[in-house]
């Protein structure tokens, strides 16, 4: 028995049904859309992570000053805010940052410990990708001096 020439309409008739189901579009996924977060849970959580921006701050940790679980929070603190959690709190730690990068006396490393994160590589690479520049460049820029911090 020679299957090749069995298998030749077969596999023709396959790549019939293909190129047809090829042409039936997908379908329609229906996303239930989520409740944007109650106001006075999201006073809770951005309490939270204001009063706690030098600490470490898990997503845990700010559902459980909602009242939520993680992913309930996540979703509905995304509809009310437009960021995820973790962005916001990126966010609020570089703008920290700057606030405390305005005073001369303070070092970079001082700035980025004070706000949460464990090193000055991490804070570097992430005040560049929000503000565009390297935090001693932006000092340097918005102080107008030398950089020798």
């Amino acid at each position: 028995m020679d299957l090749s020439i069995s298998s030749r309409p077969m596999h023709r008739e396959s790549s019939l049904a293909r190129a047809d189901w090829a042409a039936v579009p997908p379908p329609v996924v229906h996303r239930r859309t989520v409740a944007a977060l109650a106001k006075w849970r999201l006073n809770k959580a951005t309490d939270f992570i204001e009063a706690n921006l030098a600490t470490p701050i898990l997503l845990a940790d700010m559902a459980a000053a909602a009242g939520l679980t993680r992913m309930h929070f996540a979703a509905q603190f995304r509809a009310a805010t437009g960021l995820r959690p973790r962005e916001y709190l990126l966010r609020r730690r570089i703008e920290r940052a700057q606030a405390l990068l305005a005073t001369p006396e303070v070092s970079l490393v001082d700035a980025a410990l004070s706000v949460g994160f464990q090193t000055q590589a991490h804070f570097s690479a992430v005040f560049r990708r929000f503000v565009g520049q390297t935090p001693g460049g932006w000092r340097r820029v918005n102080l107008g001096t030398s950089g020798n911090h």
